[in-house]
């Protein structure tokens, strides 16, 4: 295949792509150049004699340049300075238009390219009607084939230069369904070396298009300016909206940019590339559909904080190129203050006690304990652990669950009563309170509160029980007699 390429395209840096595009060109070139004693022309068949020298010296020049092309080790250099000279002694030659072929030609073909004097020559043919201006179809290919290929590796371009590889590529895709018919094959070629030329020329025009449109948007890139990608990115895609290369480094450059507003459209448009079917034009390399597939769930798991929605996401992502005008993805962050609010709304006393003990546990807890010590709290809730004393208690030990815990509760606060309860507090009980903050102690935790009985609701004891109760404290200066002695008479 590599040698039928080579041979068709007389170029030997296409070795790849070369086969077909001389067959013709090559085998009739030099015995049609330009003669005084026939009127032919350097790449035109024998059936068509339109045009012919001036003169032998024309001719001559003409025969050194095919000379340099046609060789089997090419002399591009030597091949421009025989065309200057073509030029400065015959500029209305009947090889104009032939002339800026060979041009394009050769200095695609220097090692390394010339690629800007290249396009140059390329832009003034495709400034013409080619099919007019060449009437050999195997020229016509050719002229589209190089600068193509020159656009599809190039740097550095200019807006003008992108304009015509555009051009080419775009009249390159329409022309190949015209050429590559069974009448224009070699009869050297196979039928599936025909098929196969034609495919890597269509590739190679796809391959100049993206290069085009993706251009500006690449520059912007390697500057990381992504801004400026962005507004690339996102002209290219208006034009191709089915290209996922486009929608995906679209979506990265504004992701990017780390902005929160922007960042939902970053993830639409690389979920849309990921979502594409490979047999619909999406990303056709299973490895690297993994791996933009994995980026995006990493960015999104990011922003929302799980992989809820991502499904639907991709989904919706396929419908349409651009996100809907009131397309959202919500933040972790608003996210959770949904979820704390509905919290609140749900469970105020918890909310509350949860706000309180965060700040106490903190680094700074002993800091938030001096600003709140001796302020009433009101709307306190939590379930009674025990009493102390067992009956008769002062000091009530409280836990505060979470909705549905199943684990062990730890009392976390104690309540100091202004006055001790009249019997024993059941165990499990759930009360309300309001108070103040005395003392707090961060390992173990204990938040200890005063409270007054009349701000302490919910509250149930059981009657004290003989073995429970316990006989009242002598008052001081009492003395008791040791347990056994007797009084004296």
């Amino acid at each position: 295949m590599h040698s039928l390429i080579k041979t068709l395209t007389g170029i030997a840096a296409a070795a790849a792509l070369g086969a077909v595009l001389m067959v013709g060109t090559t085998q009739h070139a030099r015995a049609q150049a330009p003669a005084a004693q026939q009127a032919a022309q350097p790449g035109q068949p024998a059936a068509q004699p339109a045009k012919s020298p001036k003169d032998q010296a024309e001719y001559d020049i003409a025969e050194a340049v095919l000379t340099n092309i046609l060789s089997a080790s090419p002399n591009w250099q030597k091949a421009v300075t025989d065309l200057n000279t073509w030029v400065q002694k015959y500029p209305e030659s009947d090889w104009k238009n032939e002339r800026l072929l060979y041009y394009l030609q050769a200095y695609a073909s220097m090692n390394p390219p010339q690629k800007d004097k290249a396009l140059e020559y390329a832009a003034q043919l495709l400034a013409m009607d080619l099919k007019t201006a060449i009437k050999d179809q195997s020229e016509v290919l050719k002229v589209l084939y190089l600068t193509t290929a020159t656009i599809a590796g190039i740097q550095n371009a200019t807006a003008e230069q992108l304009a015509t590889g555009d051009k080419a590529a775009k009249a390159l895709l329409g022309f190949t369904p015209t050429y590559f018919t069974a009448a224009n094959k070699p009869a050297a070629a196979s039928d599936a070396d025909w098929a196969n030329t034609r495919k890597q020329l269509e590739d190679l025009a796809k391959a100049a298009e993206l290069t085009v449109a993706t251009y500006p948007g690449d520059q912007a890139a390697a500057k990381q300016d992504w801004v400026a990608a962005e507004q690339a990115y996102r002209k290219a895609l208006q034009a191709d909206p089915d290209n996922w290369t486009l929608a995906y480094r679209l979506g990265s450059a504004i992701l990017r940019q780390k902005d929160p507003v922007k960042y939902p459209q970053g993830l639409y448009f690389v979920a849309r590339a990921a979502a594409m079917d490979p047999a619909k034009g999406g990303i056709p390399d299973a490895a690297q559909r993994t791996t933009i597939d994995t980026y995006l769930k990493t960015a999104y798991v990011g922003f929302h904080g799980s992989d809820e929605g991502l499904a639907e996401l991709k989904q919706l992502a396929l419908t349409a190129a651009f996100p809907p005008a009131d397309f959202k993805i919500k933040t972790a962050t608003e996210i959770a203050a949904e979820k704390q609010k509905e919290f609140q709304e749900k469970y105020p006393e918890l909310a509350l006690w949860m706000g309180i003990k965060g700040m106490l546990a903190g680094p700074d807890g002993d800091k938030s304990f001096a600003d709140m010590k001796d302020q009433q709290v009101k709307g306190l809730k939590g379930k009674v652990m025990s009493g102390v004393p067992e009956c008769r208690s002062k000091e009530i030990l409280v836990a505060v669950p979470e909705p549905n815990q199943q684990s062990t509760l730890t009392a976390e606060i104690t309540l100091k009563l202004d006055k001790p309860l009249t019997g024993k507090p059941v165990a499990g009980a759930e009360i309300k309170w309001d108070g103040q903050p005395t003392a707090f102690t961060k390992e173990p935790f204990m938040l200890t509160m005063s409270v007054d009985q009349e701000d302490l609701h919910g509250m149930s004891t059981d009657p004290c029980t003989p073995a429970a109760a316990k006989k009242a404290a002598p008052k001081p200066g009492t003395k008791v007699a040791p347990k056994g002695a007797t009084k004296k008479k």
